[in-house]
């Protein structure tokens, strides 16, 4: 899959992000930080739903 971007001024600073997410995402490390950031996020929600007294309070990072 090609895709098109479109920048002004020098590309080459988004050419090296680009560069290191595909060699981060491409090794097994972004499986394990997907997975820790869930557990974190997981975890946060509990604590909002069990000390702020509401779902609403809980749902309102996950849901717009």
């Amino acid at each position: 899959m090609q895709w098109e971007i479109y920048t002004t001024g020098g590309a080459f600073y988004l050419y090296d992000v680009f560069q290191m997410l595909g060699a981060y995402t491409s090794s097994g490390n972004f499986k394990n930080l997907l997975a820790i950031g869930t557990i974190i996020g997981i975890g946060w929600a509990s604590l909002q739903l069990a000390f702020g007294g509401s779902l609403g309070s809980a749902m309102k990072y996950v849901l717009p």
